[in-house]
């Protein structure tokens, strides 16, 4: 057979491999080879699934809803979470302000493809889920990242967005609560954000997908709360109902005519989300209190075991998690970088993501001096023990 002579498309060139993947490969193979991994490598959720959730899912295969449904989303559930919303942040939205798709991710690529021009520059408070950087790239776009570290809590402010604006910028991008710092942006700096992407005319892109996963009494401040009408939220079942394999996300806005050219993408792309999944979101939403308070009370415990038990690990040091369920630890005093920690934690059996995968900036110190521990699948006994394993080995360095 002879080689492979047809070039791969040039908006590939550059494109990184995830490392996060990588990483989930290689603790695997760990696993395979019979050796105990701990793993707070991927940002899952082992939750079990929400028995409403899938009763919801089985009676809609039952009832014969596994056929083609509309591209928008099935409006039930489309119309579930505008209430969810008008109730969250007195709106009077109703099913043509919500776009349903396979997950948060594809709500995301499709804005990219539906409103960034080759050239466009888009701002990302960083650090950030790295993905939504290439997705830009993809759509020919460059991202243009607003550093942050943990001596301002992880936030984006103003005054940064105001100075990285130019003529060539078309939006900001920003995920609070964030994922990977925990970290979420109190109601004057969000105003003074919107505030700026009105005067700038911008198109401003919030990911919201750890919105329910606070702690401690702080609530998280929404987009939709401040009346700009040029705002898209993206929003996923995946965290909130513990679905994340089942792939339903979806966008928000006060404004359906920001949706028309995502759907034009998304119709092309997608079709529209697996029907059965949507009826189970639908059952989900209707059960939404209690399955986010039993989420919350188990996360808490593991994200409490953390701070407990990380903190006398040597050398390092970090912000409380606010939401979400990601620690995101300052390793520099231990003398290595994000990257350099990560080989050495793998070496003793426990599987973190550095820092730098969440940045495009690679001199941004809130990358290159970090680590990212997600908890969402490991329990209080293994974050306990891997607390105390990595004491060890850094005391014996």
């Amino acid at each position: 057979m002879s080689p492979n002579t047809v070039s791969p498309a040039k908006r590939l060139e550059g494109i990184s491999p995830s490392a996060m993947r990588e990483l989930f490969e290689i603790a695997n193979r760990m696993r395979a080879e019979g050796k105990k991994v701990i793993d707070f490598g991927l940002g899952d959720i082992n939750i079990p699934l929400p028995q409403a959730v899938l009763d919801g899912i089985k009676a809609a295969v039952d009832s014969g809803k596994t056929k083609y449904g509309p591209n928008q989303g099935e409006p039930l559930l489309r119309q579930k979470i505008a209430d969810l919303n008008n109730n969250d942040h007195n709106l009077d939205l109703t099913a043509d302000h919500v776009l349903v798709s396979c997950g948060s991710l594809e709500s995301l690529f499709d804005i990219s493809l539906a409103y960034v021009n080759p050239g466009d520059e888009v701002l990302i408070a960083e650090p950030e889920f790295a993905y939504f950087g290439w997705q830009v790239k993809l759509a020919g776009g460059i991202p243009v990242p607003l550093s942050t570290t943990m001596e301002n809590d992880f936030k984006v402010t103003a005054d940064q967005i105001n100075e990285a604006i130019t003529e060539k910028t078309k939006a900001l991008l920003i995920n609070y609560p964030n994922n990977p710092t925990g970290a979420i942006l109190d109601d004057q700096s969000f105003r003074r954000i919107v505030e700026t992407c009105q005067d700038n005319n911008l198109l401003l892109i919030s990911d919201e997908a750890y919105e329910k996963l606070t702690y401690d009494g702080f609530r998280h401040n929404s987009a939709l709360d401040y009346g700009y009408e040029n705002t898209l939220v993206v929003n996923s079942s995946s965290k909130a109902l513990c679905m994340t394999g089942l792939r339903v996300g979806y966008t928000v806005t006060t404004n359906h005519d920001l949706l028309k050219p995502v759907m034009q993408v998304h119709q092309y792309n997608t079709a529209h989300a697996a029907v059965n999944n949507q009826y189970g979101v639908v059952a989900g939403i209707e059960n939404y209190s209690s399955i986010i308070d039993n989420s919350i009370r188990i996360l808490q415990g593991r994200r409490d075991a953390l701070v407990k038990y990380w903190s006398d690990i040597p050398g390092i040091s970090f912000m409380d998690p606010k939401a979400t369920f990601y620690l995101y630890p300052n390793v520099s005093n231990t003398g290595m970088t994000g990257k350099e920690f990560t080989t050495f934690a793998l070496e003793q059996g426990v599987v973190v993501t550095p820092g730098n995968s969440f940045c495009f900036d690679s001199e941004n110190p809130g990358g290159f001096e970090h680590v990212r521990v997600s908890y969402g699948i490991t329990d209080e006994q293994d974050i306990q023990e891997a607390g105390l394993i990595l004491k060890k080995a850094l005391e014996n360095r």
